[in-house]
């Protein structure tokens, strides 16, 4: 189990980002986020962020919203925005928000995932619907989030037995709470295990923004991360039996 952080704090002071860089290996992926997306101009404080991120083995996210896909953006207007960040950061791999969780929206979603895969190596895509979707979209995108919310409710979370049952691997999925208390992080933690979480980031930060701030545990997070071998041992377990 790794880390997947949403990165949407400004780069100067550079504080959150270098916190997160130093969490590498850890840490896999952030996704960066410097105007609702990549912005028109680059901007110099994210570069040297991003620069400062891959050095340490970071995969940097482009973030892209793709508004539920009713009333969204245009698939070429997404394309376009894919492209931004090629031109203005070199950043390849794109973390598609606001992501819908509909079957009839797949196709739609498989257009502009197959759109940053066409490249000659091809990136990772993640999707965002923060809920569980149908499983088409595990078809087309490299990672889902699969929950983002609140703790309170990620206690009660169940998702559907084809999530847990090794059908897919736990590097498919990933899992964003907030709000949550120090007393209740290892207990959150477990639950993201137990639920074939491959990804997580957790974090007491609250609404509007939780991801503004580094969890002031984050210490503790990194180290408290289960082994990513582990859960695929179970898995394989779980296959075999």
């Amino acid at each position: 189990m790794r880390l997947l952080v949403p990165s949407y704090s400004y780069p100067s002071p550079t504080t959150f980002w270098d916190a997160i860089v130093a969490g590498a290996p850890s840490v896999k992926y952030m996704i960066a986020n410097p105007a609702s997306g990549p912005g028109t101009t680059t901007d110099t404080n994210y570069t040297a962020a991003i620069v400062n991120a891959q050095a340490a083995g970071i995969t940097i996210l482009g973030y892209v919203s793709t508004g539920y896909a009713t009333g969204a953006p245009s698939p070429a207007t997404i394309e376009t925005s894919v492209d931004l960040w090629a031109t203005l950061y070199g950043i390849h791999d794109i973390f598609f928000d606001e992501t819908s969780s509909l079957v009839e929206d797949v196709p739609f979603y498989a257009q502009i995932c197959n759109y940053v895969h066409a490249a000659a190596v091809p990136p990772i895509v993640v999707l965002n619907p923060g809920v569980v979707p149908d499983p088409g979209y595990l078809a087309i995108a490299d990672i889902v989030v699969v929950y983002e919310g609140v703790q309170v409710d990620y206690a009660a979370f169940s998702p559907p037995s084809w999530v847990t049952d090794g059908t897919y691997r736990s590097t498919q999925f990933c899992n964003i709470i907030h709000t949550c208390t120090s007393a209740n992080l290892a207990a959150t933690i477990t639950k993201a295990e137990a639920v074939n979480a491959g990804y997580i980031y957790v974090s007491d930060d609250v609404m509007p923004n939780p991801y503004k701030v580094l969890p002031t545990y984050l210490a503790t997070e990194l180290s408290s991360l289960p082994h990513l071998a582990d859960i695929h041992a179970r898995q394989q377990s779980i296959a075999d039996n």
